[in-house]
């Protein structure tokens, strides 16, 4: 039995030799990425109104765990310049219409992946279905938000500061002033008031001498004063001023007592009023009385009595 042998060309040998290169090369960059070529996956959109620092193949994570990857991203220059984000995951990953993919900070050297959150699990979403999509802000975002009203409260701080500094300028002017005020006068005081001055302190101090003998009688009376005080019976007169205040108090609220004769006449009016009315028919009838006196006091000599008064006749 002859041998078959199958003689190939140099070109042949470096055209299969550069495929098979392709093919490792191919499988080995998407496996130092975590794509694995050789298994199934299911492929979604995402629209953002931007993608800041997002690229092709990030990560797309669950919960911290990676199931995807990004495949590519464009630009909608048609629908308002919306950038589409295109996203391959694993298969065996279940996406609903109510997720979420928010852009996120992977670390803190700024780089981007897109994690999915999902609150309400109603609708799975089928295979390149568009979901909706967000933006997280990141640790220096959050940052700047932070900073923005510190810088402006220190941006005020320096504006106070500076005002504080120009109100030391002045005042540094008006101590240079008062400063040169107080060398004009000592130098006039150097030149011959000194001794004037020492004078004028030596006067006073035995003006003050002279006054303080005649002041010692004085404090002599007044210390016999003050004992004279002391031994005054202050504290007996004290207490009988009490005693006729708190008289005086009874005697006030036995007239403010409506219950009694003054304090009824003094605070309800229908005794007033009959009063008055008493004090009224009393002087009618005083009235009454002198004119007609003999209509109350009769007089009989013999026993007899005297004739109606005329005018009673004539009723």
């Amino acid at each position: 039995m002859s041998n078959f042998k199958i003689e190939l060309s140099n070109e042949v040998k470096v055209g299969l030799f550069a495929i098979v290169c392709g093919i490792v090369l191919y499988t080995g960059f998407n496996f130092l990425k975590g794509i694995d070529v050789f298994s199934d996956h299911h492929t979604y959109f995402i629209e953002y109104d931007k993608s800041p620092d997002l690229q092709v193949s990030n990560n797309v994570t669950i919960n911290g765990v990676i199931v995807g990857r990004v495949s590519a991203i464009e630009l909608l220059q048609n629908q308002n310049n919306v950038v589409r984000v295109t996203i391959d995951l694993k298969d065996n990953i279940l996406i609903y219409t109510e997720t979420i993919a928010f852009i996120a900070d992977k670390g803190m050297l700024g780089d981007k992946q897109i994690i999915l959150k999902t609150e309400n699990k109603t609708t799975i979403a089928e295979p390149n279905a568009t979901l909706k999509g967000d933006i997280e802000d990141g640790l220096f975002a959050s940052l700047a938000t932070k900073a923005d009203p510190l810088m402006k409260s220190l941006e005020q701080t320096l504006d106070s500061v500076q005002m504080v500094l120009a109100g030391f300028r002045g005042t540094g002017e008006r101590v240079n002033q008062m400063l040169d005020k107080t060398n004009s006068i000592m130098s006039k005081v150097d030149k011959g008031g000194i001794d004037q001055t020492l004078y004028n302190v030596k006067v006073m101090t035995a003006n003050l001498k002279d006054a303080s003998a005649e002041l010692t009688p004085l404090l002599a009376k007044m210390d016999h004063l003050a004992d004279s005080l002391n031994n005054a019976p202050l504290t007996q007169t004290v207490k009988n001023a009490q005693d006729v205040l708190a008289n005086a108090n009874r005697t006030l609220n036995a007239i403010n007592d409506p219950n009694g004769s003054v304090g009824a006449l003094l605070t309800q009016r229908e005794m007033h009023d009959q009063l008055v009315s008493t004090m009224a028919s009393m002087d009618s009838l005083l009235i009454d009385f002198k004119a007609h006196p003999k209509r109350y006091v009769h007089f009989s000599v013999f026993g007899k009595k005297d004739k109606a008064p005329k005018e009673d006749k004539k009723k």
